[in-house]
């Protein structure tokens, strides 16, 4: 089961989205990152949760310059971080179709990158998404009707992934969704149990703040 890092590593120090905490996760032995792409208005594909800046100023209306100004730190961008962590997987959470062309640039001259493309926004990732040629993942944070209802509703342009929030899943769902060939990622695992639970439930990996608690339960050696 793949372990990702939730922005890296969270707590412990750390400050999320930065190359620190992208490296304590990789030193932790992590299969790949979880992380938000925000673009400022100087065109910069940046890693970076919120909209708002420290100040409470949108992303999008800020240089990079003035962002990494305003959080007091540097703030990563997407080909740092591609170009240091190559055989990592990232997968990237996107909301806006305006990173559609600079994520394209982005990736231009890099060979196979290991990415996933993931919104909560469907409709989005179904218009775009495949214009990157890029896996994408459906991230749910609610609990669908059905299975059934969930693949009917995606017959024919169904996700390489589906991205569940552990409150609103169960056994059943996995199984389903993962027996049409999608595989299921899931994000909100705090615990071994957890781990251990959605591990027993098929899943593909989980999302962790610290995954250091992953890599224990999964009887993995850090590193």
């Amino acid at each position: 089961m793949l372990v990702l890092g939730h922005r890296g590593v969270m707590g412990e120090g750390f400050t999320e989205n930065t190359l620190a905490a992208f490296q304590a996760a990789v030193d932790l032995g992590v299969d790949g990152i979880e992380t938000d792409v925000r673009l400022t208005r100087d065109g910069r594909l940046v890693l970076f949760h919120d909209r708002l800046d420290a100040a409470g100023t949108p992303v999008a209306e800020l240089d990079h310059a003035q962002l990494e100004a305003a959080e007091g730190h540097h703030v990563p961008e997407l080909h740092e971080v591609l170009a240091r962590w190559p055989d990592l997987l990232w997968d990237l959470e996107i909301k806006s179709p305006h990173f559609i062309e600079p994520l394209r640039r982005a990736l231009d001259g890099i060979e196979a990158p290991r990415l996933i493309l993931s919104s909560p926004y469907h409709d989005f990732l179904h218009a775009h998404g495949r214009d990157l040629g890029l896996p994408f993942g459906l991230v749910l944070n609610h609990r669908p009707v059905s299975a059934e209802a969930l693949l009917r509703a995606w017959v024919g342009r169904m996700p390489e992934y589906c991205i569940w929030n552990l409150d609103y899943v169960d056994r059943g769902i996995l199984e389903a969704v993962g027996a049409s060939g999608v595989a299921n990622l899931v994000y909100n695992v705090h615990t071994p149990a957890d781990v251990r639970t959605v591990r027993d439930w098929g899943c593909a990996g989980v999302i962790l703040d610290q995954p250091e608690v992953a890599l224990a339960a999964l009887g993995r050696d850090a590193g």
